[in-house]
């Protein structure tokens, strides 16, 4: 096959964000790999306008998420998509504040603990507490 997992998965994910914002009655736009660190551009059924970046994986490892930029328009989306295709989607929807603060809580715990830092991310549970939370983003 030759593909990557992280590429089904970030398209996965990227496909999976736009359909369900759509639902809600957001319009939804793919920068297809245009835009750095912004894979959809979204305007809110208010006519807010904001900027998602999607992480998504087939396993429960950490999500890695590179240098976050906290920018007020910015959010998150953390996509498990399971292998098991009867499994619905998981979605984790955070801001960019709030990511960038649990990066750095991670890189600090790291090197309490003398670990070597997996790279700039969150482990598996730490979006948890933001399953399903779509009333994050503007409205």
């Amino acid at each position: 096959m030759g593909r990557s997992v992280h590429y089904f998965s970030q398209w996965s994910s990227q496909f999976y964000v736009a359909a369900e914002l759509t639902r809600r009655g957001y319009i939804v736009s793919f920068t297809m790999g245009n835009a750095p660190k912004t894979d959809l551009l979204v305007e809110s059924p208010e006519g807010d306008t904001f900027r998602i970046q999607c992480k998504g994986q087939f396993n429960k490892s950490a999500w890695l998420t590179g240098e976050v930029r906290d920018i007020k328009d910015l959010y998150y989306t953390f996509v498990y998509v399971s292998k098991n295709v009867q499994e619905p989607p998981r979605f984790f929807i955070m801001a960019a504040k709030d990511v960038k603060v649990m990066v750095q809580k991670e890189k600090e715990r790291a090197a309490r603990e003398n670990l070597k830092p997996f790279s700039a991310g969150l482990l598996w549970k730490m979006p948890h507490p933001y399953e399903g939370r779509w009333d994050l983003l503007p409205a």
